[in-house]
């Protein structure tokens, strides 16, 4: 069980990982991997009033300490900010603790109406930029409004348009629903069925995470807001792609879990692009179009995009096991193929592969038999697939030896918990003595050897090269 698992225990009921679905008492599989305890308790408190711009009034005794002005949205190269702002406010503004930050500029003044004057500058250009100026106290029971103040300059702070296109309350709303959706203690994020979620609709804020801009300014925020999240919850969320998810990796290099299920995913490639995450562990899509048959070849190619996973739709990925010694198999198939091709009928797995190419034009027998591997009408390789058919096929290929001088190279190309990739590269002796390279790919995935299959793993594709002009491959 690991760690992460071990903190969440007693959270949900699953022995399994944290991500895993479950079906509640309408019968829909969704899922609740992350976990809500607790959640429910903390939405029926959630009363979040949009934010509204303070009066200008006359300072008070808890503004004694002054207001903190945060400037963003400017050119960085540019020298002219300070001297603007000071002429275009009405009397001579007196700046205190200035700071050049990146991206944005903080400085203290001393009254409010200092402040909200300046304020009213925001969206003024400054040599062709538009800029956006926010204060609060600097001091105070406000300080937690300061602090997201300077997250709002944070997570505007590219000046990208996507974002500077959500208003101040549409920032401020996702700011607080993250707040309450976010569990510290167990550094995971429920963003479940977002569409559906009142405090959104009420607000007239359209949550689809399909769009673009949306997904931006969320990754934005989470990355201040949630900066150590390693689970994240998106089920239920009417997602066809993935576009835009590479943020994941980029923003928060934390994240090992996530969660998918009950979406609309539909094409393996779409997962690509979270291939940024790369200490992903947990996988969960479930209740997708790719996984509705959870076949071995979906796994397998899910578990190759990402060789971190250790657990896919809430079932564990078998590691390699101990025992499995790809040099003990090769020696075995090596002799096996030189010696006895009959015993090569139980090292292929059932939905194996064969392709077989031969680029010879001296006479030999090697030569003979490119007929028997080309498809008659357009002159390209067959695929062979099952025991049976791979199994006749090997055993009408021309009788040759490995050569063991020069010796053979062995490279893994690919290592999976699921599967291992071997390049070989070496030279094959005729009967007739003339000698051929070759390059022989061969993807194993490791069994438990039996009597009946005498095999510590199965070829799951088996791609062969033969040449006749013998060379020395790297």
């Amino acid at each position: 069980m690991s760690a992460l698992v071990k903190r969440v225990k007693g959270v949900s009921k699953s022995k399994g990982d944290i991500l895993k679905p479950r079906k509640p008492s309408g019968g829909k599989a969704v899922s609740t991997a992350i976990a809500r305890r607790g959640m429910k308790e903390k939405k029926e408190e959630m009363d979040i009033q949009l934010p509204t711009r303070p009066d200008v009034t006359s300072e008070t005794p808890s503004e004694a300490s002054g207001f903190k002005v945060l400037v963003t949205g400017f050119d960085p190269k540019s020298k002219s900010v300070i001297s603007f702002l000071q002429s275009k406010c009405p009397g001579k503004i007196k700046m205190s603790k200035v700071q050049f930050l990146p991206k944005r500029l903080t400085f203290l003044v001393s009254t409010r109406s200092e402040a909200e004057a300046l304020r009213k500058l925001s969206g003024v250009k400054v040599d062709k930029h538009k800029i956006t100026v926010r204060y609060t106290l600097q001091n105070g029971p406000t300080d937690t409004a300061a602090a997201a103040v300077e997250e709002d300059a944070i997570v505007k702070a590219e000046n990208d348009a996507d974002i500077l296109s959500f208003t101040d309350e549409q920032v401020s709303l996702l700011r607080q629903f993250l707040a309450i959706q976010y569990r510290p203690d167990l550094r995971v994020l429920d963003l479940s069925n977002l569409a559906n979620m009142e405090v959104f609709k009420a607000a007239g804020f359209n949550l689809d995470l399909n769009q673009a801009k949306l997904l931006k300014i969320l990754m934005r925020l989470i990355s201040v807001r949630c900066k150590d999240v390693t689970s994240i919850n998106f089920s239920n969320n009417n997602l066809k792609t993935l576009s835009g998810f590479d943020a994941i990796g980029n923003l928060l290099p934390d994240v090992i879990n996530l969660s998918f299920d009950s979406n609309q995913i539909d094409r393996l490639e779409t997962l690509i692009e979270l291939k940024s995450v790369k200490g992903l562990r947990e996988l969960v899509l479930t209740n997708n179009s790719i996984s509705v048959n959870n076949t071995d070849e979906y796994r397998r190619m899910v578990v190759q995009m990402f060789p971190s996973l250790s657990v896919l739709d809430s079932v564990a990925i078998p590691r390699l096991a101990p025992p499995f010694d790809a040099s003990q198999f090769l020696h075995q198939f090596i002799t096996s193929f030189d010696q006895n091709r009959a015993a090569l009928a139980l090292a292929y797995h059932e939905h194996a592969s064969l392709t077989v190419v031969v680029q010879c034009h001296h006479p030999g027998k090697w030569l003979d038999s490119q007929a028997l591997l080309l498809d008659p009408v357009q002159a390209v390789p067959l695929v062979f697939k099952g025991p049976e058919s791979i199994h006749q096929i090997l055993l009408s290929l021309p009788p040759s030896m490995h050569l063991a001088a020069p010796p053979m190279h062995v490279d893994t190309v690919c290592s999976t918990p699921e599967s291992v990739t071997l390049k070989i590269t070496g030279y094959l002796l005729e009967e007739s003595g003339l000698r051929r390279g070759f390059v022989r790919s061969l993807t194993l995935t490791p069994v438990s050897a039996v009597p009946s299959r005498p095999w510590t793993a199965l070829i799951c594709m088996d791609e062969l090269l033969v040449s006749d002009v013998p060379q020395q491959f790297s």
